[in-house]
């Protein structure tokens, strides 16, 4: 276990906090996120043996040496999962598996909250594709499920779009190349940035960056009110000067929500 300070770009190694996951010396971490300024690690790989369900928590302001605790278990055991803050309460939101028949990484539907003060997990409708090896992200309140997955149809481009508050799933719009394994993130309301990774098939390593921007205002006219022409009173008996109309207004666009890309930089 190691801490990294991006101002002075230093990592330290933390010695007496160790994650206790790894007791075996062979357990890759599953999901992780952090929640209340604590990390959370969800499931595990025992490499080439099984996936397993421990939930751990780190306090970096505990005292040294009693930093992690052991939570509830998730409600299976999960690798590499998709897993994201929102709101306080941990989302997952599929995850990969080990097949013992086939010896094999393969990918799942495994859906699931967590909710760390309470230490209970919660039924969340499941995320319609099976998939893993990737990230969710919370952006503006929805969990990103960004592609991933091995089992083909997989590696995919798909995101996948969970809400909170409906239980229920959308799909967004795809980014450009399908891969797994890959770094992504997000400031949260704006824009999405992922890159690397592995190509569609599994073996081919990518160095595309790509870049997502969020919808912006739009320009949406809003007509003010026309002024009409009024005449005045013509004398039978003495012409009088025709009356001329007022200017006519035109219309004033009103800035609006819209649904168009909008440039990030």
């Amino acid at each position: 276990m190691f801490t990294y300070d991006p101002a002075t770009d230093t990592p330290a190694l933390l010695g007496t906090d160790d994650w206790p996951g790894d007791a075996a010396g062979t357990i890759l971490p599953g999901g992780f996120t952090v929640a209340n300024n604590k990390l959370y690690i969800l499931g595990g790989f025992n490499i080439n043996v099984s996936s397993t369900n421990e939930i751990w928590e780190f306090d970096p302001n505990a005292t040294a040496g009693s930093r992690w605790t052991q939570k509830t278990n998730a409600p299976e055991g999960i690798m590499y999962a998709p897993t994201c803050t929102i709101n306080g309460i941990i989302y997952v939101g599929g995850a990969s598996d080990w097949d013992p028949v086939g010896l094999t990484v393969i990918d799942t539907t495994n859906s699931f909250s967590f909710d760390p003060v309470a230490n209970t997990i919660g039924t969340i409708a499941a995320i319609p594709r099976a998939t893993g090896e990737t990230r969710a992200l919370n952006f503006n309140g929805q969990m990103y499920v960004m592609g991933g997955g091995r089992v083909a149809p997989n590696p995919s481009n798909e995101v996948d779009i969970y809400d909170p508050g409906t239980n229920t799933w959308t799909t967004g719009d795809p980014f450009a190349n399908a891969r797994r394994n890959f770094p992504t993130d997000t400031d949260g309301t704006t824009r999405i940035v992922l890159s690397g990774g592995y190509d569609v098939d599994g073996l081919t390593p990518l160095m595309s960056t790509e870049l997502f921007c969020a919808a912006g205002p739009t320009p949406t006219p809003t007509p003010t009110a026309t002024p009409t022409a009024t005449p005045t009173a013509t004398p039978t008996a003495t012409p009088s000067v025709t009356p001329t109309p007022t200017a006519t207004g035109s219309p004033t666009p009103t800035p609006s929500r819209g649904n168009s890309r909008v440039p990030c930089f």
